[in-house]
């Protein structure tokens, strides 16, 4: 009779974990994380993905393999499918539907966007990776950080200035000495604010592209208030040049004002530099672009990527 011999069962070694990579399905999930990575100073990478792309799951085996490195254990590791989440969480990630492509990852750092990677490179991503590590150690992002705060101080104290002077702090009669060259100054900067809003469309930077759309509300608020301005300073200097003692001359200018509002409709007579500035097409600009940001485009649209 033969003997059956038992066989011995290799002993398991500690199994560590398989993957250290987040699913996000909704915004408060998402802050929560960014809000606890921010408090520990760490890295928070996310991968935006569809379930259906071939590309996008073969980039999610590396990824996790990347989330147990040993050597990117300081970074925190999520991931999005952009078809089964809300259009509040891909807006606040950044992530246009039709425009932006898949596989996409992006690092975030105290809940700012630093850098951002679309293709199906597993090394490229880990180079973003370990870049982004080695910045946020060496202390440059915290830089980046601090001259972003600055600009943002600068933009609120000129509004600051501005409210003062148009509010009698700068001058005698409550109003800037030369509108003119105030008017030229709101004019530049309300270009320059257009454009930089249009470069941030145009790079996906939603919060940027919010950011400077708020500038432009404001910069076009204090121009209308220095074109009012201007328009109080020239009614009573065109009253007083009109001589009182003359009664014919007194009423020949009533006739001709007369016949003027009759063939105007009732339309008070405004001067041409300054209906020139309340309708450039710097207003048209910031109207339509306006209007390009509240367009959002359908919510069936599917995201393709380079790869297919």
């Amino acid at each position: 009779m033969a003997v059956r011999r038992r066989r011995t069962t290799p002993a398991k070694g500690p199994s560590g974990p398989t993957s250290r990579v987040r699913a996000v399905e909704s915004l408060e999930q998402w802050d929560s994380m960014l809000a606890k990575a921010a408090s520990g100073r760490r890295l928070v990478v996310c991968q935006f993905f569809q379930a259906q792309n071939y590309a996008c799951a073969q980039m999610r085996s590396y990824f996790r393999r990347m989330s147990v490195d040993p050597a990117l254990k300081k970074a925190a590791f999520a991931e999005i499918e952009v078809d089964a989440v809300e259009a509040e969480l891909l807006e606040e990630c950044g992530v246009v539907q039709g425009v932006t492509r898949i596989p996409h990852y992006a690092c975030f750092v105290d809940g700012e966007e630093v850098e951002t990677y679309t293709g199906g490179q597993p090394s490229e991503v880990q180079a973003m990776i370990q870049r982004q590590l080695a910045q946020l150690h060496s202390g440059s992002s915290l830089l980046t950080k601090l001259l972003l705060a600055a600009g943002g101080a600068a933009a609120i104290g000129a509004a600051l200035w501005w409210r003062v002077r148009s509010s009698g702090g700068g001058g005698g009669d409550g109003a800037p000495a030369n509108l003119g060259e105030e008017l030229r100054s709101l004019g530049e900067r309300i270009r320059l604010a257009q454009q930089r809003k249009r470069n941030c469309e145009r790079a996906g930077k939603l919060k940027g592209a919010k950011h400077q759309a708020r500038i432009l509300r404001q910069l076009q608020v204090q121009r209308q208030a220095a074109e009012q301005q201007m328009l109080q300073r020239e009614q009573p200097g065109a009253a007083a040049a009109a001589p009182g003692g003359d009664a014919e001359r007194a009423g020949g200018t009533r006739g001709r004002k007369g016949r003027g509002r009759r063939q105007q409709g009732g339309a008070s007579p405004i001067p041409e530099g300054i209906a020139t500035a309340q309708y450039s097409s710097d207003d048209e600009g910031a109207s339509s672009s306006v209007c390009r940001q509240r367009r959002r485009p359908p919510p069936g649209s599917v995201l393709y990527s380079d790869e297919e």
